[in-house]
């Protein structure tokens, strides 16, 4: 937009100023939100491996941690 337009109308420079920024805040809440699923559905994936071994029976909680680089306390809630 042309900054004389902006000169002469300084509500129209507010409205655009506040319509950027929400696009703005909005673009960040949606990077935001793909972030926490991505690290949710990680979380659900390596509880359904923990539950697999387990459910096997071939492995301690401990051996299971050792293996998946976790700590026990996460393979124990799992």
């Amino acid at each position: 937009m042309r900054t004389e337009f902006f000169n002469n109308a300084p509500l129209m420079m507010r409205q655009y100023v506040m319509a950027e920024r929400a696009h703005f805040d909005y673009l960040a809440n949606l990077e935001c939100e793909r972030n926490e699923g991505r690290e949710e559905g990680r979380e659900e994936g390596r509880n359904e491996i923990i539950r697999t071994i387990r459910a096997k029976g071939a492995m301690t909680d401990e051996q299971i941690a050792s293996l998946l680089n976790l700590p026990i306390y996460v393979v124990e809630r799992a």
